[in-house]
C-alpha cells in the first residue's frame, strides 16, 4: 500500500506478459501476406509472377464482394489487388486455367464460366468487369500511387444481361475440375462423387458452352481432386470417401476409353495395425486429398490419416500392355494436423500442403530424372494464416507457391530451396581453401621433379620383398656385425667411466686405521667395493645368426636373422 500511494512509485508491470499494450498491439504483416477484403476460396498463376486470386461472401446482403483478383509477386511483396473482375452474386469455387494460360475457367456450383486473361491494361473499366452491377473499380484506377495490372480479367462472352455466360454441367456442385493437354475436354470432380469428362459444344471453346458427355467413374463420396495423364487417356482422381474401407478405392485411375476403374491406390499408412480389433479397438479415419502425376510418369498422393497428413510416391510396373500397377516406394509423415488443401508443382518435384490449422508445408518428391525415392519436409510456416488454408497453387515455373485462406489472406512463399548468405559464403571460402590446398600440392609436385622425381624417391626408398618361401624379412638391410661393435664401444666406455669415478673416490678418502677392538685391518670400503666389480666387468656376449655367443673384438658372422 506504501508503494502504491508513494507518488515516485514506479508503475507494476503487468500480470501477464500478453497484457502489455505492445503485446496486444496487432502485429505487422509481412510483405508476401495480403488481405484481400474476401474469403479465398481458389488461386492460380497467369506467369511466373502475376497470380490470380477468387472468393467472396455470396449474396450481396453479406456484404462482401465476389470477384477474382489479378495482383503480383517479385519475390518479396506481395501487391495489393491491381485489378477485380466481379462475377455477380456467385463466389468462384475453383479457378482452372487453359493449357496455355490465356483464359481461365471459373466455377460456380454446377456452373462454369470461362474468362479471357489478357495483357490489356488500357480496356474500358466497365468492359473489364463485365458485370451490371456496382462494383468496385480496378485497383489500379482506385489508389493513388498503385501499380499497373499485368492481366485484364474479362468474360469471354457475355450474357443477355451483360453478365458472363455460364455453362451448365452437373445439377450438382463441381468440387475440382481439370484440362487434357489440348484443352479439348474437361475432367470434373462431382459432389456425388461422379467422375465426368466434358466437351465444348460444336468443338469451339469460344463460340459454344460446355457440355457433359460422359461418366468415366464414380467414388462413393465428393470427388476432391482430378487430374488427366500425360497422354491424357486416362484420369486420376481422389475422393473424401474413407480410404479404411476395402470396397473403396479412395483415389484411383480411370480409363477414358473403357470408362471403368483401371488401378486403386491403397497406402499401406491405412491399413488396421495387428492388434487394433475387438470392443476397444481404434477406428482407423482416412481419406485422400491429392493425386497428380509426376514428369517421370510416378504418381504423388496426399493422404489424411487419424488426423495427419501424409505424402506418397508412386511408381509403375508394367506386366502388361493393358495392366498397370502402381507399388509405393517413398512415404513421409509431412503434418501432424489434417490437410484441407494441397497441389503439386506441374513437374510433380514439389507439393505443397495447407493445414487446418493454418500452416502451409512443402515437401520436396525428388527432381525430375533422379533416382533418388526419399521425400523429405522442407519447409514449414506454422503462422501462414490464421484459419485453415482453403486454396494452394505453384506457379507456372514452380518457383513460388500461393496460398490462400478463409480469413481474407494470400501469402506466396518460395518454393525451391533457398540458400542463405552464410552458406553461400562458407561455399566461396571452401572452394579458395581447395583452390589453395590444389595450388599447393602442385608447387610440391614441379620441385619434386614431376613423376619422374617421385619415382626416383620411391626407388631410393627400397621395398620388402618376400623371401623364396613367401615370407616377409623385417630385419632386410640391418647390419648387424655393426650394431655389435656399437654395443661392445658402449659398454666399454661405461666401464672406464665407472672405473673414474671410483679412483677420484679413492683419492678423496681417508686411508683406514686398524681397529683396536677387532685386532686387525678393517674391510675395503664400498669404493673399493665398486672399483673391484667395475674392473671385472667384461662386455656382454653376443648370439650370432648360428645361435652360437661370441665376445670380446670377435667378429659376428654377416648372416641375416
Amino acid at each position: 500500500l506504501r508503494r502504491a500511494q508513494s507518488p515516485r512509485a514506479r508503475p507494476l508491470p503487468p500480470r501477464f506478459p500478453h497484457d502489455s499494450p505492445a503485446a496486444m498491439a496487432p502485429k505487422k504483416p509481412k510483405p508476401n501476406t495480403k488481405k484481400f477484403g474476401m474469403p479465398l476460396y481458389a488461386s492460380a498463376w497467369a506467369d511466373e509472377r502475376s497470380l490470380l486470386v477468387a472468393g467472396g461472401g455470396g449474396k450481396k446482403s453479406s456484404g462482401i464482394p465476389n470477384r477474382v483478383c489479378v495482383a503480383t509477386f517479385d519475390g518479396e511483396t506481395l501487391s495489393e489487388p491491381l485489378f477485380s473482375c466481379h462475377t455477380d452474386e456467385t463466389a468462384p469455387q475453383a479457378l482452372v486455367m487453359f493449357p496455355d494460360n490465356s483464359r481461365v475457367l471459373c466455377v460456380f456450383g454446377g456452373d462454369v464460366a470461362v474468362y479471357d486473361v489478357t495483357r490489356d491494361p488500357a480496356t474500358a473499366e466497365d468492359e473489364a468487369l463485365g458485370e451490371d452491377e456496382n462494383a468496385d473499380p480496378p485497383a489500379s484506377q482506385s489508389r493513388a500511387g498503385a501499380g499497373t495490372s499485368p492481366y485484364v480479367v474479362k468474360p469471354a462472352r457475355l450474357a443477355a444481361d451483360g453478365s458472363a455466360a455460364r455453362s451448365t454441367v452437373a445439377d450438382c456442385d463441381v468440387k475440382c475440375a481439370a484440362f487434357s493437354s489440348d484443352g479439348a475436354k474437361l475432367a470434373v470432380g462431382l459432389e456425388d462423387g461422379r467422375v465426368c469428362i466434358c466437351e465444348w459444344a460444336d468443338n469451339d471453346d469460344r463460340a459454344g458452352g460446355m457440355t457433359l458427355t460422359k461418366e468415366v467413374g464414380a467414388h462413393a463420396d465428393a470427388v476432391t481432386c482430378v487430374c488427366f495423364s500425360p497422354d491424357d487417356k486416362s484420369v486420376l482422381t481422389t475422393s473424401a470417401e474413407s480410404a479404411a474401407v476395402p470396397e473403396n478405392a479412395g483415389a484411383a485411375l480411370w480409363s477414358v476409353e473403357k470408362n471403368k476403374r483401371l488401378f486403386a491406390f491403397r497406402d499401406p499408412a491405412v491399413s488396421v495395425p495387428r492388434g487394433n480389433t475387438g470392443k476397444n479397438a481404434k477406428r482407423v479415419v482416412a481419406s485422400y486429398r491429392l493425386a497428380a502425376f509426376r514428369a517421370d510418369g510416378d504418381v504423388v498422393t496426399v493422404l489424411n490419416v487419424n488426423g495427419e497428413g501424409f505424402v506418397s510416391r508412386w511408381t509403375p510396373e508394367v506386366s502388361k500392355p493393358d495392366d498397370v500397377s502402381w507399388t509405393i516406394v517413398g512415404s513421409i509423415r509431412a503434418t501432424r494436423d489434417p490437410v484441407s488443401a494441397a497441389s503439386a508443382s506441374f513437374d510433380g518435384a514439389r507439393v505443397g500442403l495447407g493445414t487446418s490449422e493454418g500452416a502451409v508445408v512443402l515437401v520436396d518428391v525428388g527432381e525430375t530424372g533422379s533416382k533418388t525415392k526419399r521425400l523429405r519436409a522442407r519447409a514449414c510456416d506454422n503462422s501462414a494464416h490464421m484459419i485453415f488454408v482453403t486454396t494452394l497453387a505453384f506457379s507456372t515455373d514452380g518457383g513460388y507457391v500461393l496460398s490462400g485462406s478463409a480469413d481474407a489472406s494470400a501469402r506466396c512463399a518460395f518454393a525451391r530451396r533457398q540458400i542463405s548468405a552464410a552458406a553461400a559464403f562458407a561455399r566461396v571460402l571452401f572452394s579458395f581453401a581447395l583452390l589453395a590446398l590444389s595450388f599447393l600440392f602442385l608447387t610440391l609436385f614441379l620441385r619434386r621433379g614431376g613423376v619422374a622425381g617421385f619415382a626416383a624417391m620411391k626407388d631410393t626408398r627400397g621395398s620388402i620383398a618376400p623371401d623364396a618361401d613367401g615370407g616377409l624379412d623385417l630385419m632386410q638391410g640391418l647390419d648387424l656385425a655393426d650394431a655389435a661393435a656399437q654395443a661392445r664401444e658402449a659398454l666399454r666406455e661405461m666401464a672406464e667411466d665407472a672405473g673414474r669415478v671410483a679412483r677420484d673416490a679413492e683419492g678423496a678418502a681417508p686411508a683406514p686405521t686398524p681397529s683396536d677392538d677387532d685386532g686387525g685391518v678393517a674391510e675395503d670400503t664400498e669404493d673399493a667395493d665398486t672399483e673391484r666389480e667395475a674392473s671385472r666387468i667384461e662386455p656382454d656376449p653376443v648370439e650370432d645368426a648360428s645361435g652360437r655367443m661370441t665376445a670380446g673384438d670377435e667378429e659376428a658372422p654377416r648372416e641375416e636373422l
